[in-house]
């Protein structure tokens, strides 16, 4: 279902399989991304570390068609 899209990509609600949880996914747009998309992909990776109230937790991080389910 679709969330919300802006100017960084658009977001969906997802079913995890693995988890049987609900998710939000983001599709970042490729023209909003000013630096390299590999350095966004290994700071969501970083991410997944943090546990914090204030700090939206990343589950998965990757490239379309790399091979996942991911959208």
């Amino acid at each position: 279902r679709l969330l919300g899209a802006g100017m960084m990509g658009t977001r969906f609600l997802c079913l995890d399989r693995q988890e049987n949880a609900e998710v939000a996914v983001l599709a970042l747009r490729s023209d909003s991304i000013d630096r390299d998309p590999h350095a966004v992909v290994r700071e969501a990776h970083a991410a997944r570390d943090l546990d914090h109230p204030a700090v939206v937790r990343v589950v998965e991080a990757g490239f379309a068609g790399d091979g996942g389910d991911r959208a």
